[in-house]
């Protein structure tokens, strides 16, 4: 089955946006994405996460089904990524889901 992968680079994410999102509004995005998106994620990957994207994480994970808290993977802000080359980035994602 095919479905999306989603790579997000959250280096300019600021705390304010963080705080922004309350618990209604992650649930909301959560049910949205797992249940009402029209297409399937196949992976989520977060590039440069600041650390307060844990304080995020654990607001929405209570709302999260096991398959996609399984499809979240992070690489911090020191985290080891894959080559530059987009050609790897792209089998890299395919080996990731």
């Amino acid at each position: 089955i095919h479905g999306f992968i989603i790579v997000e680079d959250h280096a300019n994410l600021t705390f304010r946006d963080v705080l922004a999102m309350g618990p209604k509004d992650a649930k909301k995005i959560t049910g949205f994405v797992q249940d009402c998106f029209p297409a399937r994620f196949k992976g989520i990957h977060i590039l440069h996460q600041p650390w307060y994207i844990t304080l995020f994480l654990s607001i929405m994970k209570p709302f999260m089904k096991q398959k996609m808290k399984e499809r979240l993977h992070f690489y911090g802000m020191g985290g080891k990524l894959p080559p530059a080359d987009p050609l790897a980035w792209i089998e890299y994602l395919r080996e990731k889901g």
